[in-house]
């Protein structure tokens, strides 16, 4: 049988079954798929109960306090995951959410938190009152399992 050359991580290697090399390929588009990140919503794998879970990356800018991003055409069950990262007034890298205990007068109401409304289908984002949020560009990762 012909043997086909196969790299992983920089390794060639000889495969002789075709059988092999697909469960390979296989295996290597699933791992990488974990690591991809889109604005354009993505299968990613699988919830505890075996239903698909989707993540989808936003990204924006705000000069205000608040973001409201409506979702309600990606007929959201339920979310598993909610996370992401601010830059606030391109000085301040701050994870989301993110509290700090309000010590000195400027850091007051020094927060970022975010949440999505189940019923109004709204993933609302808000910034604190301290002067650093006064520019703010956000990366946020949600990850959800759809309605059937």
């Amino acid at each position: 049988a012909n043997a086909a050359k196969i790299d992983i991580q920089g390794v060639q290697w000889e495969l002789k079954d075709q059988n092999a090399r697909d469960r390979i390929a296989a295996l290597e588009e699933k791992t990488t798929k974990n690591f991809e990140y889109s604005t354009v919503e993505q299968k990613i794998g699988k919830w505890i109960d075996g239903k698909d879970i989707y993540r989808l990356t936003l990204t924006g800018e705000t000069k205000d306090r608040a973001v409201f991003i409506n979702l309600s055409d990606k007929n959201i069950e339920n979310v598993t995951k909610l996370n992401g990262v601010c830059l606030a007034d391109d000085t301040y890298f701050f994870p989301i959410p993110y509290y700090k205990a309000n010590t000195v007068d400027t850091l007051t109401d020094s927060y970022v938190y975010t949440n999505y409304g189940k019923t109004n289908k709204i993933l609302f984002i808000e910034f604190g009152k301290a002067s650093y949020f006064n520019n703010i560009k956000f990366n946020l990762e949600i990850e959800y399992i759809k309605n059937n």
